[in-house]
């Protein structure tokens, strides 16, 4: 218990010896959530802690752009395979349909993994980790085992 309060307490350390506010996001089953130091936030509140820095704000607003994007394509998805179904029940030709199905479903995979990786590039670059990664290891040395940070 000792050593998992030493780890608590040095990352906590960093962050106060590092002064920046920080955003965090924990994805969830249905949604994502955001968290900052002080504690959660709504989605609609990062763009306004993203203002200071514009490469973040730029990689999120894509983000925003392609999350939408993904959402036109679930409602593609849902029409086509609708159309689809109704085609099959028919005994139509239901080629165009499943072409249509197939394709909104891969367009919709291509954004939404896209949004994705938008968010994770604006809240890594607003953290700062972009230009200095820190990594943190166990060192073992003469008087024992203690905690390494590397700047690069």
């Amino acid at each position: 218990m000792k050593s998992l309060m030493f780890v608590f307490f040095a990352f906590v350390l960093m962050n106060v010896m590092y002064g920046q506010e920080r955003l965090y996001f924990i994805p969830g089953a249905w949604s994502v959530k955001y968290y900052t130091q002080d504690g959660y936030i709504k989605k609609s509140e990062v763009s306004s802690f993203l203002k200071d820095d514009a490469i973040a704000l730029n990689h999120w607003k894509k983000y925003q752009g392609l999350e939408m994007t993904s959402y036109v394509f679930l409602a593609a998805q849902i029409g086509s395979g609708i159309w689809w179904i109704n085609d099959i029940a028919n005994k139509k030709s239901a080629s165009l349909s499943s072409g249509l199905f197939i394709a909104s479903a891969l367009g919709g995979y291509i954004t939404s993994f896209s949004a994705v990786e938008q968010r994770k590039k604006a809240l890594l670059q607003f953290n700062g980790i972009n230009g200095n990664k820190r990594k943190l290891s166990l060192q073992f040395g003469n008087n024992g085992v203690g905690f390494s940070m590397s700047l690069n």
